[in-house]
């Protein structure tokens, strides 16, 4: 229970309150050097961290990488109030990385837990 709500608040600080806090207070060539870094670097990372994390219990958890890329366009659209089809396109980028963190990581486990036997 601690792991999701770790990972939930992480979720919520960084895919609603930090673009929340670029459109409230940076200018226009701010915003656009923050949303700049958030789709291509911060976000990625923080799918795979959560993917890291939520393989350790893959049976409890399974859904934060699905929930953090659907999360994403959601939360965008609430922060800035534009519709943008396109968004969905960094999808492609957040869903795998979550993924293949979780996967590599619960691998990763089984044969530590095999190996200890």
């Amino acid at each position: 229970m601690k792991k999701l709500i770790i990972c939930l608040s992480v979720i919520a600080i960084f895919e609603l309150f930090l673009p929340i806090y670029v459109e409230l207070f940076e200018s226009p060539a701010g915003k656009e050097a923050w949303y700049f870094t958030m789709f291509l670097t911060i976000n990625p990372i923080i799918s795979a961290l959560l993917g890291f994390v939520s393989g350790f219990d893959v049976k409890k958890l399974w859904f934060v990488p699905f929930f953090n890329a659907l999360a994403f366009p959601i939360c965008f659209w609430l922060s800035t109030l534009e519709i943008d089809f396109d968004i969905f396109s960094y999808l492609i980028i957040y869903l795998p990385a979550g993924l293949c963190a979780m996967v590599i990581t619960h691998c990763a486990n089984r044969l530590i837990k095999n190996k200890k036997r």
